[in-house]
């Protein structure tokens, strides 16, 4: 094997550290094992193993681990081309970098060795700036992708750390469970990030054995910045006292005004604060441009939606929230919903907008009520209400007891 030594400075000034990386020599020649070994430590990789075939190749690929494969074609009980041909039967190593040197000129040959598995070629004789050169580049190559594959393992235990504690903000089932007995409502709940962090929220609070707090927010955007937007927000509403709680329009000017000073510019959230008072069956409640509320009754034909124009918080620290109060009848219920809902598409692929979702709400809501076997949608004496807040709408149906 004859060589050709070039200059090296440029190549080595361009790796990364490549000291830990283990290459695997498989050539029937002693003489080209030393060649090999000694270029290679031109890049201080000392962790060189040999084989002298393709049988022996296959046994050190398990027992050795290599980053890196340089294979010769042309030897004794199993050349290269069988050699590759087995090895990339095996799924674990379908993305080992193997360099094949071969004085072939031929492009159909060559094309054929691609066919059977090689990465890349160095031509014999062995030029040793090419050999460094393209070495260097798969192993960089392949330590590259080992730490984006670390890295993606790392952030994705840290997201399903993150969700975790972003769904722990929420109502548990044990809180409702005291809620719908205390307040005699009915609840019923879908939450559903459309990735694994988002910025919706919902809560209830009692402020006292009568008045019930209800909200829901959805910051713009998704992922970190908007759950960790959540968790500013959900802080916020439970540090006011139950003065404060019990004021829909001054809750959220004092979430409008905190948020103005949390939020990068660009960020905002829509809301709406309710206040159910079960004695005399009225909800106040004031929007920052959350989507319309749903309310309706059993034995009614439609639900009807309530409209407002409001800005969201953290955009005007100036802002002021209208308060409205409505009576709710015997078996009266409210229906909330994130932007998620009325952004989904209909099947025909168009944006079912708010006038769709809507349209879509109603008509899930009355077949629920209809399909009953009891005469009213709920209890006349039980209060319901329905909230939902998922990135995915679940038509489910009305829950109730007795």
């Amino acid at each position: 094997m004859d060589n050709e030594a070039g200059p090296v400075d440029d190549i080595l000034d361009e790796a990364l550290d490549l000291t830990g990386c283990r290459v695997l020599v498989i050539d029937d020649s002693d003489r080209n094992h030393r060649i090999f070994e000694t270029y290679l430590g031109a890049l201080e990789i000392d962790q060189v193993e040999f084989a002298f075939n393709g049988a022996e190749g296959l046994e050190k690929v398990d027992s050795f681990s290599p980053d890196l494969v340089i294979l010769d074609l042309m030897m004794p009980v199993m050349d290269g081309h069988e050699f590759l041909r087995r090895l990339r039967a095996r799924p674990e190593y379908l993305e080992l970098p193997i360099i094949v040197a071969t004085a072939m000129e031929s492009e159909d040959k060559r094309t054929m060795v691609f066919r059977e598995g090689a990465t890349d070629f160095v031509t014999k004789p062995i030029n040793a700036v090419e050999l460094l050169a393209r070495t260097s580049v798969h192993l960089r190559n392949r330590l590259l992708i080992a730490e984006q594959r670390q890295f993606r393992q790392r952030v994705g235990q840290e997201l399903s750390l993150a969700s975790s504690t972003q769904l722990s903000l929420l109502p548990d089932n044990e809180t409702l469970k005291s809620i719908q007995s205390n307040f005699k409502i009915n609840l019923d709940y879908h939450f559903e990030p459309s990735t694994e962090l988002g910025g919706d929220l919902w809560g209830m609070r009692p402020i006292d054995d009568q008045r019930l707090a209800i909200y829901m927010a959805d910051f713009s955007g998704h992922g970190v910045s908007a759950a960790l937007n959540t968790m500013r927000l959900h802080t916020l509403v439970n540090q006011m006292d139950e003065t404060i709680a019990a004021d829909c329009g001054d809750v959220l000017a004092r979430l409008n005004e905190a948020l103005v000073g949390l939020l990068p510019r660009g960020q905002y959230a829509t809301m709406i604060y309710g206040v159910l008072n079960s004695s005399k069956r009225t909800f106040s409640y004031a929007s920052a441009a959350a989507p319309d509320l749903l309310i309706g009754a059993d034995g009614e034909d439609s639900v009807k939606r309530l409209v407002w124009n409001s800005l969201p918080l953290g955009i005007d620290a100036g802002s002021a929230y209208e308060v409205r109060e409505v009576t709710l009848p015997e078996g009266g219920f409210l229906f909330f919903h994130s932007d998620a809902l009325s952004e989904m598409p209909n099947s025909t692929g168009h944006i079912l907008e708010e006038k769709g979702s809507y349209s879509l709400c109603s008509a899930s809501i009355l077949s629920s009520c209809a399909s009953r076997d009891s005469n009213s949608c709920l209890p006349s004496s039980v209060w319901a209400l329905w909230a939902n807040s998922s990135s995915i709408f679940s038509a489910s149906t009305i829950s109730s007891s007795t």
